[in-house]
């Protein structure tokens, strides 16, 4: 889901209907980051089984 909503944003940011890129711009980043921290969380769960 967070990817689809990084993706959702990525196209949002490109149609150019909002008054202040930076709102859209920090979504995106924060996006990243939580797909970021799942990711390390996926792959350090994986290596304890």
């Amino acid at each position: 889901k967070l990817r689809e909503s990084y993706n959702c944003l990525k196209i949002l940011h490109g149609t150019k209907n909002f008054t202040s890129d930076s709102i859209i711009l920090e979504l995106i980043g924060e996006c990243n980051e939580l797909i970021s921290i799942f990711v390390v969380s996926i792959n350090t769960a994986s290596k304890n089984k």
